[in-house]
């Protein structure tokens, strides 16, 4: 047996060169539907054939044998009937002369290999390509967001301003009013001030003891605060305790007069 010279799908070395193989493509492809394409091909174009050798004639005799004496065996195009052989050693596969490969079939398989490994590449590169477009359109929608996020937070910020603003207006008009009024209470003096006149008291000595006793109260409340503070240690000790000394003395002066405006004011009630 032979290969062929002339096969399309077999080289003279023996190697396979099917479409199929051409266009393997993992994991699509796979040995069964190698073996398939094979057989296709081999039953259409043969790429082995036979060579005839010359028989000789000789005289044999019959004698009764067991088994078939000839065998029926294909005879090649280009040999005799009579076992003789034609002008030719051997006999060409199918009827088709050895002849080299065209080289058409050459450039188209050498043409088919690069069209495919272009388009390969062409595949890989229009799927990074693609990879890439989807990752810059995410990052375009995140920056979109954000954005949006942004003038949502300085929308906010804003108002917030223009209220802050408004709240500071109206506490300046406010401590205006009052500092206009502290001024007025202090240039029209001490004894017209609405507080002096709220209270009428038919004699000075019930004006004195009402101020002692305002100011008696308002003691016991600085000596409350002054004991909260040092059980919070907001203050030291010593200075509770020089606190303390003086208010105590102060305390006691005022309780003193206290007294002293009770004992002169009780007759004239009487």
């Amino acid at each position: 047996m032979h290969v062929s010279t002339t096969s399309r799908d077999v080289q003279p070395d023996g190697t396979v060169i099917i479409p199929y193989l051409r266009n393997w493509r993992h994991p699509n492809s796979d040995l069964n539907h190698l073996i398939n394409a094979m057989s296709d091909a081999f039953s259409q174009s043969p790429p082995v054939y036979s060579s005839g050798s010359s028989t000789s004639t000789s005289t044999t005799t019959d004698y009764a044998t067991p088994y078939p004496t000839h065998t029926s065996m294909p005879i090649p195009p280009g040999m005799g009937m009579g076992g003789s052989t034609a002008s030719t050693s051997h006999s060409y596969p199918y009827g088709y002369p050895q002849t080299e490969i065209p080289k058409d079939v050459y450039r188209e398989s050498l043409q088919a290999a690069v069209v495919d490994l272009v388009r390969n590449r062409l595949n890989e590169t229009i799927q990074i390509e693609n990879a890439q477009i989807d990752s810059l359109k995410k990052i375009e929608y995140d920056l979109n967001d954000g954005e949006k996020k942004l003038h949502i937070f300085l929308r906010d910020i804003q108002q917030q301003q223009i209220q802050a603003q408004a709240y500071i207006t109206g506490i300046r008009e406010k401590t205006n009013d009052v500092l206009d009024r502290a001024q007025k209470m202090s240039s029209s003096g001490k004894e017209n001030s609405p507080a002096d006149d709220a209270l009428i008291t038919p004699a000075p000595v019930y004006k004195q003891l009402l101020q002692a006793y305002a100011e008696e109260h308002a003691i016991q409340d600085l000596l409350y605060y002054l004991a909260d503070g040092l059980r919070r240690e907001a203050i030291g000790l010593d200075v509770y305790l020089k606190h303390v000394r003086e208010l105590s003395r102060k305390q006691f002066i005022l309780r003193a007069t206290m007294h002293k405006c009770r004992q002169i004011a009780t007759p004239s009630i009487r």
